[in-house]
């Protein structure tokens, strides 16, 4: 059964603030700190290769993804006018809506790069869709992996975690993870490279051969090479020697530039070049017949694009463009074509001017109009290049790359409830804790870390997910018997989510008895997804409790081979963040502190302490009273308990200070 999970339905639940924070099931069973924490964390997170949509769920997520860049929908009907491919991955498509004749265009790139190396893959939806096809409204154009069919947003994956404190690995915010659940985590990179090669250097023969030159990838490519590209400038006294067949095959690390890569698949190439196409084929060095011949295919597309666009946007005479210089300019006839000409022949585009909007009896979008602007100004060979600044001498040269970012050790993953760590050690599958079962611990945790951190909801969420899991077992066992699953599975989903239990039953008594078994099918294969909103009506501990009693078979805890305590073991959602070992670092410096020796940051160097906090606003119920104890009582309970109330009392006294202490209590 395929559904959104999200989309609240009353209006009074559908929340437009704070949206960060409603991603957290049971929110108020979480520390504010750490709840604000993870609302940080999420403008950190990376797009992963294969992300999960969360087994437990608060319904805002889609909510949050609705405003994602790295998905497209139809805005309404529309036909495709042309198609128009750059390359083979990578194309332009101008349509024109149906209801209101606007055309437009839309561009798909497989690789987007966001900032730095970070960035994702975009799946293109349409690349069956052909010139003349109509496209219905809603309609995914492109996504990434963020999205599955039905748009649920997904920006994480369901680990398998147990709390353990590991061969001292797991302490304090040390994480151990299996080979698996690193491979669940792998992320998306899109690194842009981009240098220059000017007319005396020579790109070294390091993807062909003794019959083949080639000397860079192409797109759609797979490059298993450490270097990129690897340049030689030629050098008269010893161009014999440096040229030769063989010496064009080896890099001279003293003299030769070399562009390094960690290896990934060329998904696009540009060449921005400050000399004509018919100049470069003139010069006959056959070192670049293969930069002229990728240079002519760009410049084909953009020419293509810019005829194409032309049938939307005409361009007007050279008169008009004259007569309209000379008005703005208030010279005479001849001093207006005499500039005119001038500034063609040093700028080149004068003559390439639109119609305005107002002789055009087309209506067309913004973006439409830029790329109308750009492909004419990519194939104005009078227009000049400039880098930083500066005009370079011949060209340069930038490729997009596309690679999957494995998990390493010192790569930082969070839950949704601030509890953030770094992955220790990646271990084989095999050492990982096993149940007798066969089942295996994806990701291992220190108990600590919910103590310390007052996040009970995180244990909520592994045991919701646990007895999901037995449960699934339990229909397994059913040996396809529908009464009997029948009354397992709704009868669970009526106690933890009574929401859903209304959704699926209302939905259920429609099926046939083939969709019915596909539907069990579905549940065993995918699992249980329950939904717990992020403040009210969750699963409550008398609904815990309840299951304990009726339905004692799901709460029955692992027994791990080598480990004599049985434990439980259920799925967590862990989010990936950009902090790596190459890129990062934890350590705190030393010399960041104050006179009496304390960090800056410490809360012991503050003159005023009080026991309460000033502020009213708490989104969890875990956040204490009592923040830092002053360590003039520590070790003395019961001295510090009578400090405590007789403080209380006088701060109940006094009117002003009644409500912070009601809310707070």
């Amino acid at each position: 059964m395929h559904y959104k999970f999200n989309e609240p339905t009353n209006k009074e639940n559908k929340h437009f603030f704070m949206s960060e924070e409603l991603l957290v099931p049971r929110a108020n069973n979480a520390d504010t700190q750490r709840i604000n924490m993870f609302a940080n964390h999420l403008n950190q997170f990376v797009h992963l290769v294969q992300p999960d949509f969360p087994r437990v769920f608060t319904r805002f997520e889609n909510q949050v993804g609705e405003y994602s860049v790295a998905y497209k929908t139809a805005q309404e009907d529309f036909h495709i006018i042309s198609k128009i491919w750059k390359n083979k991955y990578n194309y332009d498509m101008i349509v024109q809506y149906k209801a209101s004749g606007v055309y437009d265009i839309i561009h798909y790139r497989r690789g987007i790069n966001i900032t730095e190396d970070y960035g994702y893959e975009l799946q293109d939806c349409l690349k069956d869709k052909k010139e003349g096809d109509l496209i219905q409204e809603k309609d995914y154009l492109f996504k990434s992996s963020n999205y599955d069919k039905d748009k649920n947003f997904m920006y994480g994956v369901n680990l398998k975690a147990i709390y353990l404190p590991f061969k001292n690995l797991t302490y304090e915010d040390g994480i151990v993870i299996s080979e698996t659940g690193a491979k669940k985590l792998a992320a998306h990179k899109v690194e842009q490279t981009m240098f220059s090669v000017n007319s005396n250097d020579v790109l070294l023969n390091l993807y062909g051969d003794k019959y083949v030159y080639k000397s860079f990838p192409r797109v759609g490519n797979i490059i298993d090479k450490k270097v990129l590209v690897a340049i030689r400038r030629k050098n008269q006294k010893n161009i014999l020697f440096d040229f030769q067949t063989d010496k064009l095959r080896t890099i001279d690390s003293k003299d030769d530039v070399v562009i390094y890569t960690s290896g990934g698949e060329i998904v696009d190439l540009d060449i921005f070049s400050n000399l004509s196409l018919q100049d470069m084929k003139n010069r006959r060095d056959e070192f670049k017949d293969e930069i002229i011949e990728v240079y002519e295919e760009q410049q084909n597309y953009y020419l293509k694009l810019a005829t194409e666009l032309e049938k939307i946007i005409p361009i007007r005479d050279k008169n008009s463009i004259i007569v309209e210089y000379r008005e703005n300019k208030k010279k005479n006839v001849i001093e207006s074509i005499t500039e005119a000409k001038k500034e063609e022949e040093d700028f080149g585009f004068v003559t390439s001017a639109p119609v305005s909007k107002e002789e055009n009896p087309n209506k067309f979008t913004d973006e439409l109009a830029y790329y109308w602007k750009l492909s004419h100004e990519m194939i104005d060979e009078k227009i000049k290049w400039r880098h930083e600044g500066k005009t370079f001498d011949s060209f340069k040269m930038r490729f997009t790359i596309l690679k999957e970012n494995p998990v390493t050790e010192g790569v930082k993953l969070t839950g949704r409830y601030g509890n953030k760590g770094i992955v220790s050690m990646i271990i084989p599958d095999s050492e990982m804790p096993t149940t007798d079962e066969g089942l295996r611990a994806e990701i291992i945790l220190n108990p600590l870390g919910i103590l310390n951190r007052l996040n009970p909801a995180q244990i909520q969420e592994q045991y919701l997910n646990f007895m999901g899991d037995r449960l699934v077992q339990v229909l397994k066992d059913c040996d396809g018997d529908l009464y009997e699953m029948e009354d397992e599975y709704f009868k669970f989903m009526k106690i933890v989510d009574p929401e859903l239990y209304d959704f699926i039953d209302m939905n259920y008594v429609m099926m046939n008895r083939g969709e019915k078994e596909a539907f069990f099918n579905e549940v065993i294969q995918k699992g249980i997804y329950i939904h717990q909103p992020p403040f009210f009506n969750n699963t409550s501990m008398d609904d815990f409790v309840k299951i304990f009693r009726e339905m004692p078979y799901l709460t029955e805890e692992y027994k791990f081979k080598n480990i004599g305590k049985p434990m439980v073991m259920g799925d967590l959602y862990f989010l990936r963040l950009k902090h790596e070992s190459g890129n990062k670092t934890s350590a705190r410096a030393t010399s960041l502190s104050n006179l009496k020796n304390l960090p800056s940051k410490s809360v012991l160097k503050k003159e005023k302490k009080i026991l309460i906090s000033q502020t009213p606003i708490r989104l969890g119920r875990q956040n204490s009273i009592l923040p830092s104890i002053n360590s003039k009582y520590a070790g003395n309970s019961d001295r510090l308990k009578t400090k405590t109330i007789s403080r209380l009392k006088k701060l109940y006294r006094n009117k002003q200070s009644k409500l912070w202490i009601k809310i707070l209590w």
